[in-house]
């Protein structure tokens, strides 16, 4: 078809076809899904060609974010006789994974280059690259998981607006959530039309608000508060409400100081997520059997991710353990919840019998003695 006719004898057609294609593409948008997730990256210093050395640490950042990625929401990919080879043709393509990236932190130190990011990673295209392989299974566990909802108002001076931070405390501590195991949906707008100050959440209506917003998105708890922050500072002050019984849970207060417009809103949004999970670690998913005490397990990986799913998936065939969920995790450092019949001290043995166990111990300081450190051997 000429162009010219389309222009000059029939506009409509070309108007049509400009809102079909706007309409595809916003489809196309609302289906991606990302998660975010934080890693280091370290490089060796030759010859004190820093540029150099600041590159690769990015890139082994990123690389290890994508690994997470895999492990979070497909740990099949990271085992088998397939294993390095999947995991070599998604880090090779990762380009097409890595929505965002935003370098917190880097730094020269003892002969090295490290280089601190946060990662939007593309759980989507992930999956669908993953299902071409031979050694991805998808989850057939029927289980519902815990919905919550975030709202976290911001209040920002001037200065710190004009600084242009590309973090928010709710996505934050929204994304920390998710890492955990929980249904999470971020509310971007305010669900009120009363100004959300530090009196108004100390008044009846502020509950009622929030209890409201939860019921109307059919979640199980709500996490609703205000994050204050300068140039220099942040203050968060929220709460945690159960739907169902229509009660405030927790409590939640951050503070942070010394920090500039890059880390603010990132330390806000772990601290919070930190007291939160606190209270719902030893919450159960919806189905699954809750018995005995929760254990914290803190297992120091070495960024070795395979070893890190081979345990994970030992410990779930333990007898005694009723569930196994995900807390936190990093590059270094994962932490599982244990709930069941299993006592502290079978636990710690029936860890250090695992093969890729150099050391296991229970320690002392943890919350009435329920708290196992385990470090993985680093070959």
């Amino acid at each position: 078809m000429n162009p010219l006719f389309v222009k000059k004898e029939h506009p409509f057609l070309l108007w049509t076809l400009a809102v079909l294609f706007l309409v595809l593409l916003s489809n196309g948008v609302a289906h991606a899904y990302t998660e975010t997730y934080k890693a280091t990256g370290w490089q060796s210093l030759a010859q004190n060609d820093f540029e150099a050395a600041r590159l690769a640490a990015l890139d082994d950042a990123l690389q290890k974010a994508v690994g997470l990625a895999v492990m979070a929401h497909h740990p099949e990919a990271l085992t088998g006789p397939k294993a390095q080879v999947v995991m070599a043709n998604v880090l090779y393509r990762r380009n097409k994974l890595i929505k965002r990236y935003r370098v917190i932190s880097e730094e020269a130190a003892r002969k090295r280059y490290r280089v601190t990011v946060t990662t939007d990673i593309r759980i989507d295209q992930l999956t669908a690259m993953l299902q071409v392989s031979d050694t991805y299974k998808p989850s057939s566990t029927s289980i519902r998981k815990e919905k919550i909802v975030v709202f976290i108002h911001e209040r920002r001076s001037a200065r710190y607006i004009s600084a242009k931070p590309s973090l928010n405390v709710g996505a934050i501590l929204a994304d920390q959530l998710k890492q955990a195991g929980f249904s999470v949906t971020l509310q971007q707008t305010s669900p009120t039309t009363f100004a959300i100050t530090d009196v108004f959440m100390q008044t009846p209506l502020f509950a009622r608000q929030a209890l409201a917003l939860g019921r109307q998105q059919q979640a199980d708890k709500v996490v609703m508060g205000i994050a204050a922050m300068n140039m220099t500072r942040g203050r968060l002050s929220a709460a945690l409400f159960d739907v169902a019984s229509g009660e405030a849970v927790v409590d939640i207060k951050a503070d942070t100081s010394d920090a500039d417009t890059t880390t603010l809103p990132l330390e806000l949004g772990t601290e919070a997520a930190r007291q939160l999970l606190k209270t719902l670690k030893s919450a159960p998913q919806q189905g699954q059997p809750t018995v005995g005490q929760g254990i914290l397990v803190m297992v120091t990986t070495y960024g070795n991710l395979q070893k890190s799913v081979a345990l994970r998936r030992a410990m779930k065939q333990l007898i005694g353990v009723a569930q196994l969920q995900l807390v936190e995790m990093s590059v270094e450092m994962t932490t599982l919840s244990v709930l069941g019949s299993i006592s502290v001290q079978r636990l710690v043995e029936e860890i250090a019998r695992l093969p890729m166990t150099a050391s296991v111990k229970r320690a002392p300081q943890g919350p009435g003695g329920n708290q196992v450190e385990v470090v993985l051997s680093r070959y």
